[in-house]
């Protein structure tokens, strides 16, 4: 069986069969005696040290107090890769393979430093509580045996769930819609509220409940989040449009013409005002298209929206993202004359 380095603190930890020479019970007790000056010793004369009193042997030195045996202890060892199954409430469904390769390189030249954390099953398998990335590079290096340490306290599964939120979050490994499923699933599942979760995960109420209604978006739209064409600011604004008409036309937009958040955050609102104005955009006129192409040419702007009525007429939103677009704007429709 390979030996894994743990260093000294872990190493510490360790329960060791042969008691170290230094702890022998006679050099334990002897190192409590303290040494008294024969100067001041004159208990061989009946009376009492000089320069001392009562308090001085008031407080006895007393043997460590050794924890209850009912206490249960962690356990660090190395576990067989195929002993170790996943945690079945493991936040994280999706792993980058290239980040998954240079952590498997990393471990191939400098081991496990820090073991994964595991509980004994029933059945004498382990489950997985923390390191589903360790676990997986290991796999990809065919490693036969990882450091662990197994908890042998009792583990509950909303504790489970708490875990490996927290340790990926610590890690930033989830997208917003893992985070937000594992929210979700704490305030569904377990009864946790918004509040209890902020705490739990550091974030604000606010901050948890807003990626938690991240899910009321159309799955297509969530997808988008996870594989990060769109950022949790573009679904926030998507929130904003009321039905799921709107919210796909505004996505479309977003993707099409890559809208900045601030943007998106624009057009949502004009949606709730005038909700004809994105059906309008999305309609596949080249003639339309060719005059926004031709416009934000022209006008060196990221975004314009043009729309037409059916009477001929229409009407054309411009979005400067800063205060210089905006004067240079200003500026070319001056020299207009």
């Amino acid at each position: 069986m390979p030996k894994f380095g743990l260093g000294k603190g872990l190493a510490a930890l360790i329960p060791t069969d042969q008691e170290p020479e230094d702890f022998k019970e006679e050099n334990v007790v002897s190192s409590y005696i303290p040494e008294v000056p024969e100067k001041d010793n004159d208990f061989e004369n009946g009376t009492r040290p000089r320069n001392m009193n009562v308090e001085t042997f008031a407080d006895p030195v007393l043997p460590v107090a050794e924890p209850p045996l009912d206490v249960p202890r962690d356990e660090i060892t190395s576990l067989l890769v195929d002993e170790i199954l996943p945690n079945p409430f493991q936040p994280r469904k999706m792993f980058d393979p290239d980040s998954l390769r240079e952590l498997a390189e990393s471990i191939k030249t400098h081991g496990i430093i820090q073991p994964l954390v595991v509980t004994r099953r029933h059945d004498g398998k382990f489950e997985l509580i923390a390191g589903e990335r360790r676990l997986q590079a290991a796999k990809l290096i065919r490693l036969v045996e990882v450091p662990a340490i197994i908890r042998k306290t009792e583990i509950n599964n909303q504790q489970r769930l708490e875990l490996a939120i927290i340790e990926n979050l610590q890690r930033d490994d989830l997208n917003i819609i893992e985070e937000a499923q594992a929210f979700s699933r704490l305030h569904d599942e377990f009864g946790l509220t918004y509040d209890e979760i902020a705490t739990k995960v550091s974030k604000s109420r606010p901050a948890v409940s807003n990626i938690v209604r991240l899910l009321q978006l159309p799955m297509e739209i969530q997808a988008a989040l996870m594989n990060g064409k769109i950022s949790e600011g573009h679904g926030r604004a998507l929130l904003q449009v009321a039905d799921r008409e709107g919210q796909f036309a505004l996505y479309e937009m977003i993707i099409k013409k890559k809208l900045a958040t601030d943007q998106a955050m624009a057009l949502s609102r004009e949606w709730t005002k005038r909700p004809q104005l994105l059906k309008m955009n999305t309609v596949k006129d080249r003639e339309i298209h060719a005059l926004q192409n031709h416009l934000r040419g022209k006008l060196n702007v990221k975004s314009v929206l043009v729309s037409r009525n059916d009477n001929g007429g229409g009407k054309i939103w411009i979005t400067c993202l800063t205060d210089d677009e905006f004067q240079a704007l200003i500026d070319r429709f001056d020299s207009l004359g």
